[in-house]
């Protein structure tokens, strides 16, 4: 290890302003940020290159702290491991998920009421000593497991979460790095940089190598089925949530940030903290990492992973661990209750039963997780979604408007994708009928016309110009007959044009007239050189998202977009009048031009059969 640090050394710098920071990060290895100072590790050339781009660069002399009574290293940590397991044969499971590149065990902890047996519950991860001169994390974890246990029979409420949630604690994950007091490894290999970085491009260590330890993480999280995770570090005082390596937020931006709030809100120092708004930050803000286990977590999974940094300190005193356990307690709690957010449940094969490796998509959010038992877990805030489940050689099985409050239950059947063929039935020719988000098929039907189409359960869209456009649901076996009512729309269109720069822009549509509608369409045509996300605000304060990331949009909703991108403009209806405003973000920043317009339609009837 001695050799292989020597080529790196620590240097420190002043900066001025966050850009100057995410230019330092392009060029070298960032190991912390502490106010206006930089400290960085990094060759000869590296620090050349800085100096080259006009910054001052100091060596920074690094002492090695003396070693403190209390800590658990990793023999101290293996003995305390062997007695917690004779102590709770019942609630606890301590195994290895591998070894460090001296052969040292990676052990890790489950805490459950089945602790042995793989249950379908939430699983929760919680991570420390990722650096191995941050030893607070093992500390933390340590006396947590110990205060779980012990209010298990005390407590009915944390018995409920050991009951319904599979807790894993993995205290010590760079062992070698510890017993040295180095924040690298044996290989002195940062660790929290030897991930892969979602973009495919090097981690901060400058490799595509993975280290012993880094590639043992990986393949156990392979084998599970985390929802949420933390990772404990020393040395600040604040939740960072992911991206660590670029400055979007991630399709989840809500959730993971209400949740690093939940967090933060329980550690006051935190939450009150001078330097980080209400005690969390985004990453690349703060400043850029490649390579973080939290950005992997997040992008490979669909783990949402927080970087916790729990002390100001690295190293603290011993006897401040009583503290930091009380301030942090709360936080670990909060993220075992949220793992149950959302929606859980099984995807089977509707005919034979077995379960499927499947992947859950929500629409709303553009974000895929897999499911790779056939046993799901999605983390949602309270809300309506359209959720799809797909597998390899299965119809998609599609859910419009599922609703999703606190711990709510699915289970899905997928059928195997085969074609059967239907009688659709139209009161009236040239009507245009697809399938919603199951790319079965689009037909034109006069009148009566019999078409092949996957067997399984699909929304049905029959459209029209001038005429009620049709949406119900089906499943289909095989025989049946589906019958569309079609029926005349008396309809009033308005259509606007704007364009704009940076990140996002905005238009407005004012309605004068008391115009009473039953359907709304909406037109979107954009050009833009990257994708957009585009909301709809209605007169009377409701937001509605068009699409979220997306390219090459054209034409009207219900009519020609829809069943590939579905809105929650179909359960619009009263009163057309007041102000509509048309609401764009660019993701790279970098403008656009968008034609928009409503078309405000009058329907009544019944409009759809399935038999």
């Amino acid at each position: 290890m001695i050799g292989i640090l020597f080529l790196y050394s620590k240097y420190f710098l002043l900066v001025e302003d966050k850009k100057e920071i995410r230019e330092i990060g392009k060029i070298v290895n960032i190991e912390e940020v502490k106010g206006d100072t930089v400290f960085v590790r990094g060759t000869h050339e590296e620090i050349e290159k800085l100096e080259r781009k006009g910054f001052s660069v100091f060596i920074y002399p690094e002492t090695k702290p003396a070693k403190q009574e209390g800590y658990h290293d990793y023999y101290k940590l293996t003995e305390y491991l062997d007695t917690l397991q004779v102590r709770y044969p019942d609630l606890v499971y301590v195994f290895s998920m591998g070894k460090s590149v001296e052969g040292r065990e990676l052990w890790v902890v489950k805490v459950s009421d089945n602790p042995e047996d793989d249950e379908p519950e939430p699983e929760v991860r919680f991570v420390g000593t990722i650096h191995g001169d941050e030893p607070v994390g093992t500390e933390l974890i340590l006396m947590f497991i110990d205060s779980l246990l012990s209010w298990y029979s005390k407590k009915p409420e944390i018995k409920e979460l050991v009951d319904e949630r599979e807790i894993f604690f993995i205290p010590l994950f760079n062992p070698d790095g510890n017993l040295v007091l180095s924040r690298y490894n044996a290989n002195g290999v940062d660790l929290n940089r030897n991930f892969p970085v979602p973009d495919g491009s090097p981690g901060g260590d400058g490799t595509y190598e993975l280290e012993p330890e880094t590639e043992s993480l990986i393949n156990f999280s392979a084998e599970r089925h985390f929802v949420l995770s933390c990772t404990f570090h020393g040395g600040a005082l604040v939740v960072n949530y992911p991206w660590d390596y670029s400055p979007d937020s991630t399709p989840d931006q809500e959730l993971v940030y209400k949740i690093a709030l939940a967090y933060a809100r329980e550690n006051p120092l935190m939450y009150h903290s001078t330097e980080f708004d209400s005690g969390v930050t985004h990453g690349y803000s703060w400043y850029p990492v490649y390579g973080s286990l939290q950005d992997w977590s997040y992008h490979e999974t669909g783990c949402i992973d927080y970087t916790v940094e729990i002390s100001e300190i690295k190293y603290p005193p011993y006897d401040s661990i009583p503290a930091i356990f009380r301030e942090n307690k709360g936080g670990m709690i909060e993220i075992i209750k949220k793992a149950g957010w959302g929606v859980h449940g099984s995807v089977r094969d509707a005919l034979a039963g077995n379960s499927l490796n499947a992947i859950i998509s929500v629409y709303e959010i553009g974000k895929d997780m897999p499911a790779p038992s056939g046993e799901f877990y999605r983390v949602l805030l309270p809300g309506e979604y359209t959720l799809i489940f797909s597998s390899p050689g299965y119809t998609p099985r599609v859910y419009m408007f599922f609703p999703v409050k606190g711990d709510t239950s699915l289970h899905v059947k997928l059928f195997p994708q085969k074609r059967v063929r239907v009688c659709v039935r139209t009161e009236v020719d040239g009507v245009n009928i697809k399938t919603i988000l199951s790319d079965t098929g689009e037909w034109r039907v006069d009148g009566e016309e019999e078409i092949d189409v996957l067997q399984g359960f699909h929304y049905f869209l029959a459209s029209k110009p001038g005429y009620k456009t049709v949406i119900d649901t089906c499943t289909v076996s095989g025989g049946e007959e589906i019958e569309f009512r079609m029926e005349p729309m008396d309809t009033v269109v308005f259509m606007s044009s704007f364009g704009f720069d940076g990140r996002e822009g905005s238009d407005t549509i004012e309605v004068n007239d008391s115009i009473s509608f039953d359907e709304l369409n909406v037109y979107f045509e954009e050009r833009a050189s990257s994708p957009l996300t585009a909301y709809l605000f209605t007169p009377w304060g409701d937001s509605i998202m068009l699409f979220k990331r997306k390219e090459g949009i054209s034409g009207w909703f219900e009519r020609e977009i829809l069943s590939h991108h579905p809105g929650s403009i179909l359960k619009l209806s009263g009163s057309a009048k007041g102000r509509w405003v048309m609401v764009v973000k660019n993701r790279d920043g970098d403008g656009g031009e968008v034609n928009w317009g409503l078309e405000f339609g009058r329907i009544v009837g019944e409009d759809f059969s399935c038999s």
